[in-house]
């Protein structure tokens, strides 16, 4: 059965207000609580207080959805079921509504009666590839996973990062002795406490704290924080946002391509 008709539209409606989906929310996400990682979902979801992000949003609820959180899955079978932030997938959102009945949701019971029967898939869209790249291996994309979620900070950043940094490439050193896979220099390195440079899952890690720092001293201002891991925190301070170099401007450019919100000021770390 497919989601269609005014009165069905309205059963629905009334299960997420019941299950909080519409609620009035302030909390900000801490450490690793899945309630609060749910309430900031929400909050990205709706437009509660900051920025609408679709994409936050899944990726906070499938945080707290690994950690058995009912609403959290109900609330991605509600994205998938009408297309909020994803092509529309009826199927999968039936298997994240059976996820979270699974965990005790009676709401979700409920809709999986309205939906009737549907094709038996995985829960899937928490796993979305992130940025392609050539040179990107399963390992270091499962090191980038864990420590931007360690973080918070948005993994799609962290591997456009890379990316354009070094390629995926662990041993690169520029001419300017920038090293490793996130191509930290000797500085920044002691400064994040990066022993071996070279080693992807310290060079991640050192690079991740950095970029975390910058997202928060630039109060999430992805563009101002890319800006000053190319250039320097000082250059951007001296100038009072981008500095006027071709080689940073073409760098933003470079990650822009694959992560379009490094040209607007957007919630890419949670601090």
């Amino acid at each position: 059965m497919m989601i269609s008709g005014n009165a069905v539209w309205r059963t629905m409606l009334a299960l997420a207000l019941a299950a909080g989906v519409l609620a009035p929310l302030s909390a900000r996400a801490d450490g690793e609580n899945p309630e609060a990682q749910f309430i900031l979902a929400q909050r990205y979801e709706h437009a509660e207080g900051v920025p609408r992000d679709f994409g936050r949003a899944i990726e906070l609820y499938c945080e707290a959805s690994r950690q058995s959180h009912a609403g959290a899955a109900f609330n991605l079978g509600w994205m998938f079921l009408n297309g909020r932030g994803m092509r529309r997938n009826d199927a999968v959102g039936t298997a994240w509504m059976r996820v979270a009945a699974k965990e005790g949701s009676p709401q979700a019971a409920h809709v999986l009666e309205l939906l009737g029967n549907q094709p038996v898939v995985e829960a899937s869209g928490c796993d979305e590839p992130l940025p392609a790249t050539t040179g990107l291996s399963p390992k270091i994309a499962a090191i980038v996973a864990k420590t931007a979620r360690q973080y918070h900070v948005d993994p799609k950043l962290v591997l456009a990062v890379i990316a354009v940094e070094s390629d995926f490439q662990a041993s690169a050193v520029s001419p300017k002795n920038a090293q490793g896979l996130m191509q930290l220099m000797p500085d920044t390195a002691l400064r994040f406490g990066v022993k071996n440079v070279f080693d992807p899952a310290e060079n991640i890690q050192g690079g991740v704290r950095y970029l975390q720092w910058l997202l928060g001293y630039f109060a999430g201002d992805v563009s101002l924080a890319l800006a000053a891991y190319n250039a320097g925190e000082h250059a951007v301070q001296r100038f009072g946002g981008v500095p006027p170099y071709a080689e940073t401007h073409v760098y933003l450019r470079r990650i822009g391509n694959l992560y379009p919100a490094a040209g607007r000021r957007s919630p890419a770390a949670l601090n």
